[in-house]
């Protein structure tokens, strides 16, 4: 149940190594596509001047693969729906159009949902970049705030002109310096002086990209000034209105877009199930993935809580331990089908990688660090990390 990285390994490796007579696999999603998420601050920075040629298919494909086509001759087999509800003990789905899916066991790879921190205002007055659909719909908004305000008078241009990211990871830096190169190109086309545009980056905490060693978020820090991002550290938002950034500190920020991208969380969906969830978010599970107290029930990817038992640290949201995980948990469907002891998960060390606008990446491959066009060019190289 879920057709991300780790839902996808599942079913793939299942369909790779398995003897037809043993199992069957579906993957079940509302979606008829896969979407990598690490593309989605692509598509709502993506520069194309004639507008008609860069929306729909265009921008889909981009950052899309329709399941049919990454099952197409595999054996495992696709069915979009969506679930209303899973009985966990008779690892049965319930689908809204009345379906009824029964299965022997069952995979939940359900990714998360955005985290909100009960700030008000965030589903009516802030976007993301979580979907594809939401990454389009605030391209579309950047392009329509040049259209419509680029003859407007100097403070009404400025809040329009005025882009605000809050969440200060890998995909708030991502989506803030690419945004940058974004914003000056429309600022040409649409003949808007180039000191208009602006990229705020707020963070709740002390620093940016905190999964990096301090070298790396040095240099992203540095990069993101030379490009003119105006950062703010130690800044909480409390409130998002129509046309400004409320923070606890007192600072407000007037802009027409805002955009959240400040945390995950549990997906609804699993909340309702009965299963055990972690307060820090994610279902728990064993060592072996299988969630604690249902039988043939596994968990892989964000909605996991996995802790490495080596270690004692918590498995990062993150691709890398998706396709782990995915891995571990299709080998322990085959190991209990063919009557053997299962393995546990272990949380590898893995190569982070982030570009901060352009030929610009931070890449950690330990205990190795790269920055700027060579961690850009090492980022291009899939086989060092380990694509």
């Amino acid at each position: 149940l879920g057709g991300g990285f780790a839902g996808l390994r599942v079913a793939l490796w299942l369909a790779r190594h398995a003897r037809q007579d043993e199992l069957t696999v579906t993957l079940v999603d509302r979606e008829n596509a896969h979407v990598n998420p690490a593309w989605l601050y692509e598509v709502a920075t993506a520069f194309n001047p004639f507008e008609r040629e860069a929306v729909g298919t265009v921008l889909h494909g981009s950052a899309s693969v329709p399941f049919e086509r990454i099952f197409h001759g595999s054996g495992a087999t696709f069915l979009q729906r969506t679930v209303a509800h899973i009985d966990v003990a008779a690892r049965t789905l319930r689908c809204t159009n009345g379906d009824v899916l029964p299965t022997d066991m069952l995979v939940l790879a359900l990714g998360s949902q955005l985290a909100t921190f009960n700030v008000p205002g965030i589903d009516t007055h802030a976007f993301s970049i979580k979907t594809l659909h939401e990454a389009i719909e605030l391209r579309h908004h950047i392009v329509r705030q040049f259209l419509k305000y680029r003859s407007a008078s100097r403070q009404r241009a400025e809040r329009a002109f005025r882009f605000v990211v809050v969440g200060g990871g890998s995909a708030g830096v991502e989506l803030a310096a690419e945004l940058v190169f974004f914003l000056r190109r429309l600022a040409t086309l649409h003949h808007v002086d180039q000191a208009s545009p602006r990229v705020v980056l707020c963070e709740a905490s002390d620093t940016i990209l905190r999964e990096y060693p301090p070298p790396l978020r040095a240099r992203s820090l540095r990069r993101l000034n030379a490009l003119g991002v105006e950062i703010h550290s130690r800044e909480s938002a409390c409130a998002i209105g129509p046309g400004h950034l409320a923070c606890r500190s007192g600072m407000v920020v007037e802009s027409d877009t805002v955009v959240w991208l400040a945390g995950i969380r549990t997906h609804d969906l699993l909340l309702r199930l009965g299963v055990p969830v972690h307060p820090r978010g994610g279902v728990e599970v064993e060592r072996t993935l299988e969630v604690k107290g249902a039988n043939n029930v596994f968990a892989a990817g964000d909605c996991v809580f996995a802790v490495d038992p080596k270690t004692g640290k918590v498995a990062p949201d993150v691709v890398y331990a998706a396709l782990q995980q995915g891995t571990v948990v299709a080998q322990n469907i085959l190991r209990r089908l063919r009557g053997k002891s299962l393995i546990s998960y272990l949380d590898r060390p893995r190569p982070t990688y982030a570009t901060v606008g352009g030929k610009f990446a931070l890449v950690h491959l330990p205990p190795f660090q790269f920055a700027g066009r060579l961690g850009w060019a090492t980022g291009r190289d899939n086989s060092l990390l380990g694509k």
